[in-house]
């Protein structure tokens, strides 16, 4: 790929100007065209969006990093494109590692959709140890050690506990996380 222009801003408004519904207190926009030569050379552009922002009725916050591209002008494809986005703009790694997290680093539903992937739920089949792995940002080591606790519970009341448990555990460094999504999303990392 062969990154022809770059322009990042950081948009100052709390309510998004196309959708009243969706607040965003922290949001960074890049727009980036490039070439691709296995591609012919034909030319792209991606916006990408990234930042902490809330729809409507929720809650809370949660990040998010997504980007809509055309290709010669026409939509080529739109949402998480993560790798698109963090080989354009290598400095968004951050806000793409806590996709979906909420405004401190958690995880979305981390306890509910752990159990799931760790097998541990209604559907046991589901055991999906990498989704497990990058929902809770770990290694494959750290995923293992977290399943073989959470497995020493007697029953799924127990394992729930346990997870919990180890969820609380993570709160340091998953509020790290989102503070490091903060930082690449603020106007001193334009600066650098």
């Amino acid at each position: 790929m062969e990154i022809t222009s770059r322009k990042t801003e950081i948009a100052d408004q709390s309510v998004d100007q196309l959708d009243s519904d969706v607040e965003w207190p922290i949001r960074r926009i890049d727009t980036v065209t490039y070439r691709d030569p296995a591609d012919e050379g034909a030319k792209y552009r991606a916006i990408i969006e990234s930042g902490l922002h809330k729809l409507a009725g929720n809650k809370h916050a949660y990040w998010s990093s997504t980007a809509l591209t055309t290709r010669n002008s026409r939509e080529d494809m739109a949402g998480c494109c993560h790798d698109l986005i963090v080989a354009l703009v290598p400095d968004l790694t951050p806000v793409v590692a806590v996709h979906l997290a909420d405004e401190n680093g958690t995880p979305m539903y981390a306890i509910a959709n752990g159990m799931y992937h760790l097998g541990l739920s209604a559907y046991p089949d589901a055991l999906n140890l990498d989704a497990f792995a990058r929902l809770w940002r770990l290694t494959a080591a750290e995923t293992e050690t977290t399943k073989a606790h959470v497995a020493e519970g007697d029953d799924s009341d127990a394992q729930r506990a346990i997870l919990e448990s180890i969820a609380t555990g993570m709160a340091f460094k998953w509020k790290t996380e989102a503070d490091r999504a903060r930082a690449a999303c603020s106007t001193e990392a334009l600066a650098v």
